[in-house]
């Protein structure tokens, strides 16, 4: 049985008002590189997509996945 492959991250945010698309399951980033915050979860040492959003990543390094809201 083959391992399943998560999706990374290709492109990481340029600046706080830039934002990248992912989907639940999405590495991130490495924790370390980073700190987590909302929307993300922390697996081993790796930064993982919590549900679909916008990644955002402040000055202090604080990586977040902003929700897509809907109703």
């Amino acid at each position: 049985m083959k391992a399943e492959r998560k999706p990374k991250l290709t492109r990481l945010p340029k600046s706080e008002t830039d934002y990248v698309w992912v989907s639940p399951g999405t590495e991130l980033a490495k924790k370390g590189e980073y700190v987590p915050g909302e929307g993300v979860c922390v697996r081993g040492n790796k930064i993982y997509a919590d549900s679909f959003g916008f990644v955002n990543i402040d000055k202090k390094k604080v990586i977040r996945v902003v929700p897509l809201a809907g109703g």
